[in-house]
């Protein structure tokens, strides 16, 4: 016999049980059994009505619906002459009834259960992806979006309310970062540069060297520094700008542009 046959023998002898009980409590017919039968009916009933009374939520969806259906077909059966048959009725009815509540709840608790479990993994989730955001992906995102600026090009613009600020587009033309000038409390200049999302990821200082030249210090959003860039000139004239990171090597430059439509732009080539 295989497994799924017997399976299917064992549903249709719980489903076929209760029948036969009552089938053969009506057959039998017996006094002593009808009589304790009967003397069930009114016990049910007093606790039917006393469950329909209460507002726990547990006498309200677990106790007193079995309880009402149950009272509903002693009612139905009243009528029944034959006491056997009215005793068996009831019996094969009461059981079918338990057995269809036991069955709504053991899905009712499978279904909450689901749903637990559920929740509690999104939560883990989210737990998850919020301590990576606070770690590594934010400096990481950071150093993306500053090579990016170094693959592209930018241009100055204008607020709604005229402030002037630098946007970087990557080479692909899509929005990656802009740059604002801010003025500190106690005097001087530096430039915030936010990444698209409006987050800030570092800031620039004009500094000079031993020998009276200048250059720009670029700093990352923890303060470390992660890049100078500086002026350069070409033999026959034209004016650019060198990037180097930390160690001093160079990265990439930028250089001033214009379009055919008298436009002004800077375009950034990585090394």
């Amino acid at each position: 016999m295989t497994q799924a046959t017997y399976t299917t023998i064992c549903k249709i002898i719980v489903l076929v049980t209760p029948l036969v009980i009552g089938v053969i409590i009506a057959a039998i017919n017996n006094q002593w059994l009808n009589g304790t039968i009967e003397k069930v009916e009114p016990w049910v009933r007093r606790r039917q009505q006393s469950a329909a009374q209460k507002r726990g939520w547990f006498s309200k969806f677990v106790t007193h619906p079995p309880l009402w259906t149950i009272t509903k077909f002693c009612d139905w059966t009243d009528g029944v002459a034959h006491r056997g048959l009215r005793s068996g009725l009831r019996v094969t009815a009461t059981l079918y009834a338990i057995a269809a509540w036991l069955f709504v709840l053991y899905v009712a608790f499978i279904v909450v259960v689901v749903i637990l479990v559920l929740f509690v993994c999104l939560l883990v989730l989210g737990l998850i992806l919020k301590l990576k955001e606070g770690t590594s992906p934010g400096r990481a995102s950071s150093d993306d979006t500053r090579r990016a600026m170094h693959d592209g090009r930018s241009e100055e613009k204008e607020t709604f309310l005229g402030g002037k600020y630098t946007q970087y587009y990557d080479k692909e033309g899509d929005a990656v970062a802009t740059e604002e000038v801010k003025e500190r409390l106690l005097g001087g200049q530096y430039v915030q540069c936010y990444d698209k999302d409006g987050n800030e990821i570092g800031t620039k200082e004009l500094k000079e060297t031993l020998f009276g030249g200048t250059y720009v210090q670029q700093y990352d959003e923890e303060g470390n520094k992660v890049g100078t860039a500086a002026t350069k000139e070409r033999l026959f004239g034209s004016k650019y700008t060198e990037h180097r990171d930390t160690e001093g090597t160079k990265i990439g430059t930028s250089e001033k542009k214009e379009t055919l439509f008298g436009g002004k732009f800077t375009e950034h080539k990585p090394e």
